[in-house]
This record gives structure tokens, sequence and C-alpha cells, in this order.
């Protein structure tokens, strides 16, 4: 059972969330030191409200529903259809006229309810809200917060669901799929394993999104299997710059031997956002694949047609001199 981190007020939560994802993206992001550019390993930093399971934890009831009414201190509401608990079919939710919920008369909207009896209490910070074009919309948040509701006391099941949601959409599913992912309930061990090889051949996909493949690719990285998959999949057309700079550091993390040939590949790309993702990635690098790189370092920062390369490759060979001495 997954058993949420109670640890303290929502704004400290959230604080806490930021550091765990800037952790990631940190960790993703590759570029050259000194400020060089890192355009082409453009990683998505998904907004950070809290995934459906967590937000379930904290409800007593959850609904879709359309606002009939706003006043200072309360929004009335009729029921489209209640996901979870039970609610009246008409009720007033309490409204904060410091910090309000962004919503207006004949808005419709999800909303994760705390309390007994009306009026109700919004788990949801205001710009947590989640507003619903259309019916088509109501439906389809509707079936995520039944199928979260379904999964989040399995996290090999809610994991499996949020990478679903990862690789169908909509977008805002994918950024709530995504944190929800690399929350401390689902980021173990477990799985990581679990999921690791679904994101690797994820990550190798075409008909996917460059941001899918992309946070795929930081998902499939943290084992050592995944990892190796990744590695093996990344030149795989059509090439992710994206996926082969994640692809790369996880090999040089690893200690994989495929790293030195897949470096190779990618700089010899016609791509010139492939080439410098494989420079990129290159940072830090040391022992014995420091020197198997180095005569690629020394083409690229010579040859290459993109100035970006050049400099990149340039700064490289400048970082690898200073560490042999």
């Amino acid at each position: 059972m997954i058993v949420p981190q109670r640890c303290g007020p929502p704004a400290l939560r959230a604080c806490q969330r930021t550091v765990v994802l800037a952790v990631v993206f940190c960790a993703a992001l590759v570029s050259a030191a000194g400020g060089a550019s890192a355009q082409a390993v453009a990683h998505p930093a998904p907004p950070s409200a809290r995934p459906l399971h967590l937000r379930l934890a904290e409800a007593d009831a959850a609904a879709i529903v359309v606002v009939t009414g706003v006043d200072r201190g309360r929004i009335t509401v009729t029921r489209e259809a209640g996901l979870l608990g039970r609610t009246p079919e008409r009720f007033e939710i309490k409204r904060s006229p410091l910090n309000p919920p962004p919503l207006a008369a004949h808005d419709r909207a999800l909303v994760f309810l705390r309390g007994a009896r009306p009026p109700y209490v919004l788990v949801d910070e205001p710009r947590e809200t989640i507003r619903l074009a259309n019916e088509a919309s109501a439906e389809r948040w509707a079936q995520a917060v039944r199928d979260a509701a379904r999964d989040r006391d399995d996290p090999r099941a809610l994991a499996s669901l949020y990478a679903r949601w990862l690789d169908e959409g909509p977008e805002s599913l994918r950024d709530l799929a995504f944190q929800g992912l690399v929350e401390p309930e689902l980021d173990t061990p477990e799985v990581r394993a679990h999921l690791a090889p679904d994101r690797a051949d994820a990550a190798s996909r075409g008909e996917l999104p460059p941001r899918v493949r992309q946070l795929s690719a930081l998902l499939a990285v943290r084992t050592p299997e995944g990892s190796a998959q990744l590695l093996e999949g990344a030149l795989i057309d059509p090439v992710e710059p994206g996926v082969i700079g994640m692809a790369l550091r996880g090999g040089i993390t690893y200690g994989n031997a495929d790293t030195g040939a897949v470096f190779a590949a990618a700089v010899r790309s016609d791509d010139a956002a492939v080439r410098l993702a494989g420079a990129q990635a290159m940072v830090g690098v040391r022992g014995e694949l420091a020197a198997t790189v180095r005569p690629r370092l020394e083409t690229l920062a010579a040859d290459d047609p993109d100035p970006r390369v050049r400099e990149v490759a340039g700064r490289l060979l400048v970082q690898l001199a200073r560490s042999a001495e």
C-alpha cells in the first residue's frame, strides 16, 4: 500500500516536490562546462501540480461539477459525476477570498474535497485547479480518477498506469504521470526495475513525441538494466538527441562497454543536434573511455560544420587535458 508522506503544510510539501524534480532534471541535463549550449538536449520540466494518487489520499470525495454560483466565501456547484465518496447533488465549497480557485459560474471542474459534509474544503491549491473544457474532457478526467483510485494501493499497477498516460496523453495527464513517477512513493527500487524495460522501449519509439521519449529515457536510466536497454536502442531511427544524451550518460554511470561505440555512431550523425548531444554527454568522462573518445572529439573540434559542436568538443578537450595533468 502506498502511504503518502505527511511532511508538513502544503507549501512545504510543494517545496519538497520541487526539490525532487530539480534533482531529476539536473541529473538529466547534460551541458559542457562554461555555459555551452544545451539546446539539443531540451529536457521538459512539467509543472509542479501533485499527481492524482496524492490528491486522492487527502480527499474524502471527488466529483465532476458545474459551478452555479460564486460569492466571497462560497462556491455553489451541481454534481455531474461522483467519482469518490458521496456528495449531494447540489452543495457548497468553501472559498478563500485571499487565495481563491480560478472558478466562475458555468465552469465545469474536477474537484477533490475534504470534509464529511458541505461546505467542503478543496484539496487542491488554486494553481492545481482542473477546469474541463467539454464533456469529452470531463469523461477523460473522470476515467483517469477512477483508474488512479483503483490502482493507488498497488505501486506497480499505479506506475504502469502513469506510464500509459505518458504514452497516450493528453499533455495534462502526461505532466501528472511524470510527477507521480518521481514521487518518493513510487520512486522505489522495485518500481524502477518494473518500469525500466518499458520506458527504455518507449524512448526508442519514433511515433511518440520527443518530450515523451525524453521523459521515458529519464525513467529508464535509473537502473543498470534499463540503462543498457536504452543505450542499445538509442540509435534506432528517428534518433532523438535527448535520448542519445541520456543513454550515453547512463552508459558512463554504469560502465557499459558499448558506450564508446554508441558515442562514435552519434557523432557521425548527419544531424548536428545528435552530434551535439553525443559530445555534451562526455562531460567529466574519465579513464579508458576518455582515451577512446578523445580522437573523435579532436575531429569534431577541428572539422564539424556546426559551431556549437566545435565549441563543446573544444571545451571537452581542455577538460581532458587538465584531468590528465
